[in-house]
Parts: structure tokens; C-alpha cells; sequence
């Protein structure tokens, strides 16, 4: 049997891409572990990275069975949005009734059914996860544009390819443009507005890796020389801030520095995984990271607060943690507790957060294994065989 090949360099790249997502979740993170963040600062390119990474590994041979397709992805992102949803809300209840917080809102139906679409922010331990749903739609928009412009007798696979980039970052710029500098409000042109930016991220890494790979080999010396050149005359004409905030669609440098600085914190990464990639991609650690980017982005939160959680009961039995905020512990999911003007502390956070998410996914995988015997039994009781009882726990 022909073994798959791994692709190192795209694996570390999507681990520190992670890593940059758990880090920048945190007061203080981006003193804490300052040294990435100066001349590319996350929220520059991190959450474009991610989505480049799904365009890139993209594969068209998707579109032949498009139902399948969309189904499964569905079934991979908005199911768990909305069972996870669901668990957090009760959880994140309790643990405010636990902490003595009045007035504790309980879930409704409208908070698991659509805030997780529209929001996603309507619980503490939900606030990343607005990701799944514009991902979805990013990708179910991609899947069906390339099935419609499949059929028109292109003349080579890099004019395809080219065009719907261009048409991709064209649905992009709509997303720029409606959310200006101020951004947008929970809803569904938020919804629709992130999806659109995702779009042409999307299109950015099928781009790459369809068109400009193959191309990709300037030395590096000249490569990173261009790249930070340009990022440099970035930060001069921005004023050193060139951040945006995709998550509410504020985009304060328009179209062309929006674009400008997410393509060059994406090829900054690029190059230095490409050059570190043969050989740290393969750790144990980045695989596991990059193997479950979903459960980490899904669970980081809650491993914060379950964190801080262990420092507020140490201090409240030790009363030697006096660098500990209470209200910024239950108010705060970004809150860090920084011993002594300590603010490197952040990055016990950052690997807790990490550690705890992969925990959960273990659990989980452990939970699915004992139940799915019991399913089979139940299945073939009810109906003579057991069908498809295993893709029910997926």
C-alpha cells in the first residue's frame, strides 16, 4: 500500500499559525512572547493563514461529488459548532453560579441555534469558534463557483486558476469595503462578510498551490529581503499599526493594505517553514498541533479558564499569588496572571491551553471507541445490520 506523503513544511506552518491564535487570545501576549509579533503581528495574517492552508490542500476532485462534499463538511464544522455550543453554554452557566455571578443567564434557543452562526460570542468559551461557520461557507462557496466554472472550455489550468483567484479576492474586497473601519455588528451580513474574506483566502492558497509553488524558489537571502523591505514600508505608512480584525470585518487600511499585509505575513511564514519544515515539521509536537487545529481552536479557552481557575484556588488557600485579579479571572477570557511583572508568563497559557485542547480531543476519541459497540448493537437490534453506524461517531 503506497504510504500518503506528508507535507512537513505546510504542517509547521499551520502549528505556528495555531500557536499565533492561542497566544494572541491573551492579555499580554504579544509582550510575553514579543519576538514574532514586532514586524508581523498576528492579527496582520494569522487567521488568513488558517484559511489559507484549507485552499491550499484543497482538492478538486471535490466538485464530482458535490453533495458528498458539503455534507461532510457540514458534518465536520457546523454539527460540532452547534453540539459544542451547547455544552460550553451550560458549562460556562455553571461556572459563573459556582463564582457567584448574578444574574447567570441560562442557554435559549436562540443562543445555541444562531448566535453560533451570526456571533459565536455569546459564551465565554465559544468566542473563537466564530471561525467554523465562515469557513463553512467559504468553502461550500468555493466548491460550488469551481463546479459552475469547471464547464466553460478554459485554455490552460493557470488561466482557471488565475481568474478565479482575481474573482475570489474581488469577493473579498465586498467584505473590506462593507466593513470599513468600524466594522460590523452580530448578524448575518457579519456572517456573510466574514465567509467573503475567507473566500479569498481560500483562493490564496489554492493559488499557491496550483500557479506559484513550482515557482517559489528565489534564494532566500533575496526572498526575505523583498518581504521585509515591503513590510517595513508597510509600518512606515500605516504608522506601525497594520492590523485588522476579520472576526468583525474591520478592515481600517482598505482593500490594498488589507491584502498587502496578510499576503506578506503568509509568504514570510511560508518561506521560513519551507527552510525549517524538513526538519521540525517533523516533531511530534508540531503533528499534533497541526493534526488538531480544530479541537484546539474549539477547546483553548476553556483550558485558560480552567488555568486560572487552579491560580485563584491556590491563592485563595495560599493567599501567595497576589498578582491574582479576580474580576479580571471571571470577567476576561484574554486574562493572564502575570507573577511579578512577569509578562513571559503568558506562554505557560499558551502551551496549558494547547495541552488541555488536545486532552479533550483524546477524551473524546477514547468516548467514541467505548460507544460505538454499543451502537453497532443498538443498530442491528432495531434493523437487522449495522449500516453506517460508524460514521455516525466521527
Amino acid at each position: 500500500m503506497k504510504q500518503k506523503r506528508i507535507n512537513y513544511n505546510m504542517k509547521l506552518f499551520t502549528a505556528i499559525a495555531m500557536v499565533l491564535v492561542v497566544s494572541n487570545h491573551l492579555d499580554g501576549g504579544r509582550v510575553g512572547i514579543s519576538g514574532p509579533y514586532n514586524l508581523f503581528p498576528p492579527y496582520s495574517f494569522h487567521v488568513a493563514a488558517f484559511v489559507f492552508v484549507a485552499g491550499y490542500f484543497y482538492k478538486p476532485a471535490s466538485e464530482d461529488a458535490l453533495g458528498r462534499y458539503i455534507a461532510r463538511k457540514a458534518w465536520r464544522l457546523i454539527v460540532p459548532l452547534f453540539l459544542i455550543s451547547l455544552v460550553y453554554g451550560y458549562v460556562w452557566a455553571l461556572a459563573q453560579m459556582a463564582l457567584g455571578v448574578p444574574n447567570v443567564q441560562l442557554p435559549t434557543m436562540e443562543n445555541l441555534l444562531v448566535d453560533p452562526l451570526i456571533n459565536s460570542h455569546q459564551y465565554r468559551f465559544t468566542n473563537a469558534m466564530w471561525f467554523l461557520a465562515s469557513l463553512f461557507c467559504a468553502e461550500t462557496c468555493n466548491v460550488l463557483v469551481r463546479k459552475a466554472a469547471s464547464r466553460i472550455p478554459w485554455p490552460s489550468t493557470t488561466m482557471y486558476e488565475a481568474v478565479l483567484f482575481a474573482a475570489y479576492l474581488l469577493l473579498g474586497s465586498v467584505s473590506i469595503v462593507v466593513g470599513g473601519t468600524s466594522g460590523l455588528e452580530p448578524g448575518w451580513l457579519l456572517l456573510a462578510c466574514r465567509s467573503l474574506f475567507f473566500v479569498a483566502c481560500f483562493g490564496m492558497g489554492r493559488f499557491y498551490a496550483a500557479v506559484l509553488e513550482p515557482y517559489d524558489t528565489l534564494r532566500s537571502t533575496w526572498y526575505f529581503a523583498i518581504v521585509l523591505f515591503a513590510q517595513l514600508a508597510l509600518a512606515v505608512a500605516f504608522r506601525g499599526k497594520y492590523t485588522y480584525t476579520s472576526v468583525w470585518c474591520k478592515y481600517p487600511h482598505g482593500i490594498v493594505g488589507t491584502y498587502a499585509v496578510t499576503i506578506l505575513g503568509i509568504a514570510f511564514l511560508l518561506r521560513v517553514c519551507k527552510l525549517l519544515g524538513p526538519v521540525v515539521g517533523r516533531s511530534r509536537v508540531v503533528l499534533a498541533i497541526a493534526n488538531n487545529t480544530f479541537s484546539i481552536m474549539c477547546h483553548h479557552l476553556c483550558g485558560f479558564f480552567v488555568l486560572n481557575s487552579i491560580f485563584y484556588m491556590v491563592n485563595m488557600l495560599t493567599g501567595q499569588l497576589g498578582a491574582f485579579d479576580y474580576d479580571g479571572y471571571v470577567n476576561s477570557y484574554k486574562y493572564v496572571l502575570v507573577p511579578r511583572g512577569a509578562t513571559q508568563f503568558v506562554l505557560v497559557y499558551v502551551v496549558f491551553g494547547i495541552v488541555f485542547s488536545l486532552l479533550v480531543h483524546a477524551a473524546w476519541k477514547r468516548t467514541k471507541a467505548a460507544a460505538r459497540p454499543a451502537v453497532e448493537r443498538l443498530l442491528v437490534g432495531g434493523h437487522g445490520k449495522a449500516g453506517s453506524s460508524g460514521a455516525l461517531l466521527q
